[in-house]
């Protein structure tokens, strides 16, 4: 009967207890004063058995401090912690992300300058008739001789067909057009002839800007720019 009488009271006192707690801590005062009163609760039913376990009363102790300001509690530091660890551990992958950015940038550049420094550049111009687009036999000719020469010493990169005119009017069309036929007509060459990728060849159109010759006959043409590289 003494011992269900004491139990009783130890309830009313962890009652008590956690009611104090609720209102002494209120930003934690849920889970906390839960703590505070199962830790009471333990000390008090350990007494009504005569089994009091000094480690319960220094866990109550401690409990009563934490919530007396003496000691810092244990869920803020925890939460703290773990908020300074994700920091760390966020400022250290952005930082990895950067330096391997940063060094697959190095990387490509290097490779970019030691492709330029590799890569040489050669002109070759050839010429059409007046309002004609299609390339004459003999300028076929020389285009066959160039890529035979250059096959079997290096490697090319990119083509870019600089087309031209001259300055007389196209009875069809304008020279802008025209220009651009000459660059289109030498690509197909070189892609049905040479088995050159078409992803190598960029054209390009210029009409009559870009005179290159007093005489107008040879204005009428295509500037083969090859970007090679020694095999």
């Amino acid at each position: 009967m003494e011992r269900k009488i004491i139990l009783a009271l130890a309830a009313l006192l962890a009652v008590n207890v956690g009611l104090f707690a609720m209102l002494y801590d209120q930003e934690s005062r849920i889970k906390s004063s839960e703590d505070l009163s199962l830790k009471t609760a333990k000390v008090v039913v350990s007494a009504a058995y005569g089994k009091v376990d000094p480690s319960q009363i220094k866990e109550l102790e401690k409990t009563i401090k934490i919530y007396e300001g003496e000691l810092p509690k244990p869920e803020k530091e925890t939460k703290a912690k773990k908020e300074e660890m994700e920091n760390k551990e966020l400022k250290e992958e952005k930082k990895e992300g950067k330096e391997k950015e940063e060094g697959e940038i190095k990387i490509k550049q290097k490779k970019e300058e030691k492709r330029a420094e590799e890569e040489t550049e050669i002109r070759k111009i050839v010429f059409f008739e007046s309002g004609s687009y299609v390339l004459p036999e003999e300028e076929i000719t020389t285009i066959s001789r160039l890529f035979a020469e250059i096959s079997t010493q290096a490697v090319i990169s990119e083509i870019i067909l600089e087309g031209h005119t001259d300055i007389v009017p196209v009875r069809r069309g304008t020279n802008y057009d025209l220009s651009l036929k000459r660059a289109q007509y030498v690509a197909n060459l070189l892609k049905n002839n040479f088995g050159v990728p078409e992803n190598l060849i960029k054209i390009i159109g210029y009409g009559d800007t870009k005179p290159r010759f007093p005489n107008p006959n040879f204005n009428r043409r295509v500037e083969i720019v090859l970007k090679v590289r020694k095999r």
